[in-house]
């Protein structure tokens, strides 16, 4: 669970008006990310990891439309996540499963697209632009609902000795294999640049560039009164596993 700074005071704003410019700003990701997907990733034969991934196999398959194969995808992981995790870790991905996949439709149906002849050059801009998109949701304190919730629901109910980045790294991985099978080898290893570049862009967006982290690990006795405090009293972000 990740939970953005919310101080009321913080620069005048008031806690409405906070949640109302992270849900803009997780509407914008939205937007960004269907583009590299629907508008960059698609018309370059390129694919990636996570639900994305295993709606461009599928695709290759069954020739059904992208957008609305990830929007029933999206909405399988929501029920797994509301069957094992319950309706408040749903809250947390809803928006973008249903805001992504409805901006693909658009990008799609717009026939906005950037092709090049030259599938490297595709592959890091499509990272890049991903990398922004992911960054911006993640600070604006939601998740896009793909692999990392499945990762949760796993490390859960089944394998609680492994961490959560861990779980969503092994599932990725099978994804792109699968990809290499499926789509090609050259396909496969475009998806690993485009997810390397995708994740340090992302960390640049959410944490800036010379921004130093410290990571402070706490097991509480009451973890909800912990994270209000923090995040409330505090105004600093906070994750929770």
């Amino acid at each position: 669970m990740t939970a953005p700074a919310r101080d009321p005071e913080l620069m005048g704003k008031s806690r409405f008006q906070v949640r109302a410019g992270e849900i803009l700003m997780a509407l914008s990701a939205a937007a960004i990310g269907s583009f590299a997907t629907a508008s960059i990733m698609l018309p370059n034969g390129l694919t990636f990891g996570g639900i994305t991934g295993i709606s461009r196999i599928i695709q290759n398959y069954t020739g059904w439309n992208y957008s609305l194969t990830y929007y029933a995808l999206s909405m399988v992981v929501m029920a797994i996540v509301w069957a094992g995790l319950g309706f408040k870790e749903v809250r947390k991905i809803i928006l973008m499963s249903i805001a992504y996949p409805t901006f693909m439709l658009l990008f799609e149906m717009s026939g906005i697209a950037y092709q090049s002849d030259d599938k490297f050059l595709a592959a890091v801009f499509c990272g890049v632009v991903m990398g922004v998109s992911n960054g911006l949701t993640f600070k604006a304190g939601f998740s896009s609902g793909g692999t990392d919730s499945l990762a949760k629901v796993i490390k859960y109910k089944q394998l609680p000795h492994k961490s959560i980045n861990d779980l969503t790294f092994m599932i990725n991985t099978l994804i792109v294999i699968i990809s290499a099978v499926v789509l090609g080898v050259d396909v496969a290893l475009y998806a690993v640049l485009t997810i390397y570049i995708s994740m340090r862009l992302g960390e640049a967006v959410m944490y800036g560039l010379s921004t130093q982290l410290v990571e402070l690990d706490i097991i509480p006795g009451d973890p909800e009164a912990l994270t209000q405090y923090i995040t409330e009293e505090l105004g600093r972000g906070v994750s929770s596993v």
